[in-house]
């Protein structure tokens, strides 16, 4: 069974969600309009960062969004982002460096053992030349002290061959004493190309390290914002959910739970033909969105502070049920109160309880199980709930009062003007718009109407 509306106070201002989300004066509870054009001007489009979040429904990819949280989050992403950016531009700039370098250092390593083994040979080279000079003049010596000019008149062939050899040794010797002096300034010149090379290869090295440590440091920097962007995504994802739809006067994780509960009933009932935009006009009716009394959903869909209605105990219009759960789920045990965003009494609970988001259990006071649940509960009155008249009688079903069928149904109507927007070609989904308006609150023409009628709960009625 559903419980009876909660009627005869006017909360209007309390229950504008717009005030929470900046869209009406405070203390007025009435939205400050201005036309659609003058709306668009006021907004500017930031650029696209998330790239998916399996919470959201594919096709509201592209819906618009403002909250001052997302802006903030959005932001904050963008500066992590671009530090994972400049980061990985240093390691990849590094890395490049560093090929150069070592490349370097290899090529001046060769040379400079090259220079090494020249200087090298040629100190090998002079060692021989320096002994070949001592063993000349060694010679000299000794042949200059067995002969002398009294030999050479008594032996004149002995002097000649004396003679000849002479020349032959001064020859030779003078060959060593410049290859001496060659290989001297070879050497000194050797060394320099050395001194040089070995200079070069400490300065690559040099740079090598300092290398190294860019590279180093970039990394811990790239390690670190990755790190952190998994958070900042998951905040904005978070957010993106808690923000307001533009020209709708609901958060967006209301959207995603309306529309899931209609596609997920769509497959299931293809002839039931029940809109999102209706589950919004009872969402609307009900609780305000899940915003009844300051209370509002989180980015899960959860109802912060549980929604619970006056007792139905036939007082104030409402009908007298007793008590069907022992406040097990409405915390009353004396009798039943309607409960959650869509305002449902424990009897009817238990009946079409549904698991809208996955999580293995049907909680009342979850945005996606109620609004699945109620889907549910539609459709129950048979297909063609995409007519007026399959609606009102849906509706009637949910509240047997036709100023609340009517009331409803001029919403879904509201609703129905706002059209989905078609994701651009090739953008990841659910990818949303940004938009930032300025500072001045705005609504546009397509929203709902605001009025003082407050939150009512579904009719006291056995469902078919």
């Amino acid at each position: 069974m559903s419980g009876s509306p909660v009627r005869h106070r006017r909360l209007a201002a309390a229950l504008c969600v717009a005030v929470a989300l900046g869209l009406c004066a405070p203390g007025t509870g009435e939205a400050q309009t201005t036309t659609s054009d003058d709306a668009a001007a006021e907004r500017r489009t930031a650029e696209v960062i998330i790239t998916a979040d399996p919470r959201v429904e594919d096709d509201l990819g592209a819906v618009a969004l403002d909250g001052t949280e997302y802006r903030a989050a959005v932001d904050a992403y963008g500066v992590t982002e671009a530090r994972l950016t400049e980061a990985e531009a240093t390691i990849e700039t590094s890395i490049a460096d560093l090929r150069a370098l070592l490349a370097a250092r290899e090529r001046l390593e060769g040379e400079l053992v090259g220079a090494q083994r020249r200087r090298l040979k040629d100190e090998i080279r002079l060692a021989v030349v320096r002994a070949d000079l001592r063993d000349l003049a060694v010679g000299q010596y000794v042949q200059g002290g067995l002969g002398g000019p009294v030999e050479e008149i008594v032996d004149l062939q002995a002097a000649n061959e004396r003679g000849s050899q002479r020349v032959f040794v001064d020859a030779v010797q003078q060959d060593r004493l410049s290859e001496l002096r060659f290989l001297t300034r070879h050497l000194a010149e050797q060394a320099t190309i050395e001194s040089a090379a070995q200079a070069e290869v400490d300065v690559v090295a040099r740079r090598i390290t300092e290398t190294e440590r860019i590279r180093d440091d970039a990394t811990a920097r790239r390690d670190q914002a990755s790190t952190e962007l998994v958070a900042r995504r998951q905040a904005v994802a978070d957010s993106r959910l808690m923000s307001a739809v533009v020209d709708l006067d609901f958060r967006f994780v209301n959207f995603n739970a309306y529309y899931r509960a209609a596609r997920t009933i769509r497959a299931e009932q293809p002839s039931c033909g029940l809109r999102w935009t209706a589950l919004a006009a009872i969402a609307r009716t009900e609780s305000n969105h899940g915003t009844y009394n300051g209370t509002q959903p989180d980015a899960d869909g959860n109802i912060e502070d549980p929604i619970t209605g006056i007792a139905l105990d036939g007082s104030n219009g409402t009908a007298s049920i007793g008590d069907t759960d022992g406040g097990e789920i409405d915390g009353d045990p004396n009798g039943d109160r309607a409960v959650g965003p869509m305002q449902f009494i424990p009897s009817t609970w238990k009946v079409v309880a549904r698991d809208g988001n996955g999580d293995g259990k049907a909680d009342p006071h979850n945005l996606y199980d109620a609004t699945l649940t109620a889907a549910a509960y539609l459709c129950r009155q048979g297909p063609g709930l995409d007519t007026d008249a399959g609606l009102r009688r849906g509706f009637r079903s949910y509240n047997n009062d036709g100023s609340y069928v009517e009331l409803v149904l001029s919403r879904a109507h509201a609703y129905d003007a706002y059209e989905v927007p078609p994701l651009a070609p090739g953008l990841p989904s659910p990818s949303p718009a940004i938009e930032h308006p300025d500072d001045v609150t705005t609504t546009t023409t397509s929203s709902p109407p605001d009025d003082d009628t407050e939150p009512t709960g579904p009719q006291g009625t056995e469902p078919g």
